[in-house]
This record gives structure tokens, C-alpha cells and sequence, in this order.
């Protein structure tokens, strides 16, 4: 018994001792006169000069603790693994208090055109397929600039980009805590969906994405290529209707129609946009395959009919 809890006391112990160093150290780590260094001419040099002295104090004071601490995980991997990681959390957030206390008037400094400069250069770094240049500029833009929407957005499209969609997701995510009503952003969440295999979560990103933009069509549409997809035809039709009801002489939207509308065996809606298609788009290619399609649909019989017949 006396064997299996003595290293977690070593452990408690040792992380008692880290703290304290770090506690005793911190004057001294964020103590750091940025006037007197020559490559700290700008705001983003500071930052930049800042962090790398802060990361290579801050190794050399918990490194030595730490690489004391890692044979232990072997003995006690769950209850060491715990620990280990909220240790990790404990210098990020000195490392981070210390940081921000140093930069936070330069930051306050910043100027609009440097913003812009910094996102015209993420756009041509991400056009160009330089993703490491293009998400290094757009997290550039988020630290000096928290509220800004479009470098979230060029963000996630960077990690789509490199197909890591959790990332993608969480960008998406908090650009919507800073634009809760903003319907683009819930379409982007959709097309983040999608890719991650996840139709469920599509959908109900676009039914919002509709929610906030009542009148849109595109999203509509998606949404029910979506539910044909996902087998809803019945929904998909009631979707493209309203589609139709808000843009009667969309030919895209009138062709959807027709066919979810052979789809789900509802000949009469089939009919009736066929028709109004015809005269909205004339030289349409598929007219004759959906009306071959419409004609060869069997007739629902009328309840007036089933009784007759009994």
C-alpha cells in the first residue's frame, strides 16, 4: 500500500515545487525592457521578440522539473498524465499573462492599414497554396485584432484547405459568438459538415443559415440536394416550393423541383412544375426525360375509388 502512493505523493510534491519556481521567477521572466533591444522596432517585433524570450525562460525554468517528473508517468500513467497536462496549462498561462501585460499597448497601437496589409497578405499566401504563410498571417490579424471576422473566416478556409476540419469547425465557431446572425457563416459551417461526413449537422447549419437569411435561395437549394440525399424527399420538395414561391422563374429551382418531385411519386406537383419550367426555360435538355419520366408514374387512386371497389 505504501509503495502505490508514495509516487503520488513524489508527484505532488513535485508539482508543488514547480509552482513555486514559476511563482518565484515570474517577476523576473516578464521583467523584460523591450526599448533597449534593436530588433524590437515594431509592434509585431516585440510581440514576436517577447514570446520567443519568455518560451526560452520559461523552458529553462520548467524543463529540468519536468524531465524529473517523466519517469514517473510510467508508474502512474493515468494519475501522472492529469498533472502533466495541467502543468503544460500552467505555463501557458504565465507565459500568457506575462505576454500580454507587455504587449497590450501595442496591440491597442495597431493601425487599420496594417490590419489590411496583414489580410491582403494571408489571401495571396492562401491563393498561392502557401498555407503555413497564409494561417501564420491570419492568426497575426486575430491576435492584434480579436473582432476580426474575415481572418476566422480565411482561416477556416486554410484548414479546409489542409483537410484538418476540426480546426475549421472551431474557427467557424467562434467567428459566430462574434456574428451570431451572420447566415454566411452558418453555410460555411454547413460546407464544414458536409466534408467531415456529418449530413446532420448540415442540415440543421443551413436551416439556420435560412432562419438568418429568410429570402435566400442558394442556401434553400442546398439544403435540398441535402435532404435528397439524405433520403427526405417529401422535405426536400417542401424546401424547393419555397425556393420556387421566392423566385418563380428560377430555372434551377423549378428543376429541382420536378425532380424530387418524380422522386417521391408526387405526379401532380411533377406535372405542374414541368409546365411551369417549360415556359420559364424552353431549350432546357432534360424536358423530354422528365416528361417520359412524369408519364411512365403510376396514378394514385382516389379514396372515392378504393370504396367503390370494396
Amino acid at each position: 500500500m505504501l509503495f502505490n502512493v508514495l509516487p503520488v505523493i513524489i508527484i505532488f510534491l513535485s508539482v508543488a515545487i514547480v509552482v513555486v519556481i514559476v511563482g518565484r521567477r515570474l517577476p523576473e521572466i516578464s521583467a523584460l525592457d523591450l526599448n533597449e533591444i534593436p530588433e524590437a522596432v515594431s509592434a509585431a517585433g516585440k510581440r514576436a521578440l517577447l514570446t520567443r524570450r519568455l518560451e526560452e525562460r520559461l523552458r529553462a525554468v520548467l524543463s529540468p522539473q519536468l524531465q524529473r517528473l517523466i519517469p514517473l508517468k510510467e508508474r502512474t500513467t493515468e494519475q501522472f498524465a492529469a498533472i502533466y497536462r495541467r502543468l503544460m496549462a500552467l505555463e501557458a498561462h504565465y507565459r500568457h499573462a506575462a505576454v500580454s501585460s507587455e504587449i497590450g499597448e501595442a496591440v491597442n497601437q495597431v493601425q487599420p492599414s496594417e490590419i489590411k496589409a496583414l489580410l491582403i497578405a494571408a489571401e495571396t499566401a492562401a491563393a498561392e497554396g502557401k498555407n503555413v504563410e497564409a494561417e501564420r498571417d491570419y492568426l497575426e490579424v486575430i491576435q492584434l485584432e480579436h473582432h476580426n471576422i474575415a481572418a476566422y473566416r480565411g482561416l477556416a478556409n486554410v484548414y479546409i484547405g489542409n483537410e484538418n476540419y476540426t480546426e475549421a469547425r472551431q474557427s467557424i465557431e467562434y467567428a459566430l459568438k462574434l456574428s451570431p446572425s451572420d447566415a454566411t457563416l452558418y453555410a460555411e459551417l454547413a460546407e464544414i459538415a458536409t466534408k467531415e461526413g456529418k449530413p446532420e449537422d448540415a442540415r440543421r447549419a443551413l436551416e439556420q443559415a435560412i432562419v438568418m437569411a429568410p429570402e435566400s435561395v442558394p442556401y434553400r437549394i442546398e439544403l435540398g440536394d441535402l435532404l435528397i440525399e439524405l433520403g427526405e424527399t417529401k422535405s426536400a420538395a417542401s424546401i424547393f416550393e419555397e425556393a420556387v414561391a421566392i423566385e418563380p422563374n428560377n430555372p434551377r429551382c423549378l428543376d429541382r423541383l420536378v425532380e424530387v418531385c418524380i422522386l417521391g411519386g408526387n405526379k401532380r406537383l411533377a406535372t405542374s412544375s414541368l409546365r411551369q419550367l417549360k415556359g420559364v426555360n424552353p431549350e432546357n435538355q432534360k424536358l423530354a426525360e422528365f416528361a417520359e419520366r412524369i408519364s411512365s408514374m403510376p396514378r394514385k387512386r382516389s379514396r372515392r375509388s378504393d370504396t367503390i371497389a370494396e
